[in-house]
């Protein structure tokens, strides 16, 4: 993974857990015009409408309702509901700065208000500002999902040594999978560091167990790494623990295009055993590897 595809990710995640701190948001493909059949009377009233535009994907509706709302009951509940979705939309970000220092300079200690300043600030690419407020939001939050969005600030910030230690820490304590991950993903994608990332995966599974999600992860950083040797030892143990060929099927064809077909046939027959050739997939890639088996032998 790049630079840049890793900078996307970290960015997608920041927002996707903003999403899960301070909203509930649903892009979807639903027309953005369609009218609201609700009579809009109450305040309960208003949010329910701002959601309902939100689920709908129409952000800058959503967003004017909730400016509404804050300028008729001044709660800063909704006015950090209105500078979330000015983040998502990228508009009014000057005025979402303002209005979020001076919320800042009443109250340090709020961590709604910290995430989102922070957020802004990496979408500004004002980088400095952004790592200043992911240390301030360590200090003050214990929260596990502060803790990441601030590790993912620091990374931005050119920091992940920082981030690392961050991370491993919460780690240690918790036991996550999720940060577990994360630590993977930086080990491998900026560091290099491949055989550290599948020692801790490996060891988060040995212990605590590992979702599909982790393997998908593992078996992908042994491929990157062209550790093919390795992701077939990893494939071999999924399949025996759990019966699931979806790995070993891949390292066979792995093995077809590195032209070794007999390494791959054999893979083919640890799965056909228990299995059969009723999967088309299988199928078609065992004829495959037969035919290039005979290739090798014409030659």
């Amino acid at each position: 993974m790049s630079w840049s595809r890793l900078v996307f990710w970290l960015f997608a995640t920041i927002l996707l857990l903003f999403v899960l701190f301070m909203g509930i948001l649903k892009f979807s493909s639903h027309n953005n015009s369609l009218p609201l059949s609700l009579d809009i009377t109450t305040e309960d009233d208003r949010i329910m409408e701002g959601l309902w535009y939100e689920e709908n994907g129409d952000l800058n509706n959503s967003r004017r309702v909730f400016r509404g709302l804050y300028k008729d009951t001044k709660s800063n509940a909704y006015l950090l509901e209105e500078i979330r979705l000015s983040l998502l939309t990228g508009t009014n970000l000057q005025k979402s700065e303002t209005e979020l220092t001076k919320l800042h300079k009443q109250n340090p200690k709020d961590t709604r208000v910290l995430r989102l300043l922070m957020t802004l600030h990496l979408v500004q690419k004002n980088f400095t500002k952004a790592k200043m407020e992911a240390e301030e939001l360590i200090l003050i939050s214990k929260d596990k999902l502060d803790i990441g969005v601030a590790s993912d600030a620091l990374i931005y910030a050119n920091e992940p040594n920082r981030a690392l230690s961050i991370l491993n820490s919460l780690y240690c304590e918790e036991h996550d999978e999720e940060i577990a991950m994360r630590m993977a993903i930086i080990l491998h994608d900026m560091y290099r560091e491949s055989s550290q990332a599948i020692s801790l995966l490996e060891e988060h599974d040995k212990l605590y167990g590992g979702s599909a999600e982790l393997y998908d992860k593992l078996y992908d950083i042994y491929i990157s790494s062209n550790n093919i040797n390795g992701a077939y030892k990893f494939a071999l143990g999924v399949y025996n623990d759990s019966g699931d060929w979806k790995y070993l099927n891949e390292i066979a064809m792995k093995y077809y295009e590195l032209n070794k077909c007999d390494k791959a046939y054999d893979i083919m027959k640890i799965i056909i055993a228990q299995n059969g050739i009723n999967d088309q997939r299988l199928k078609i890639n065992l004829d495959k590897i037969n035919s290039c088996k005979n290739k090798n032998k014409k030659k």
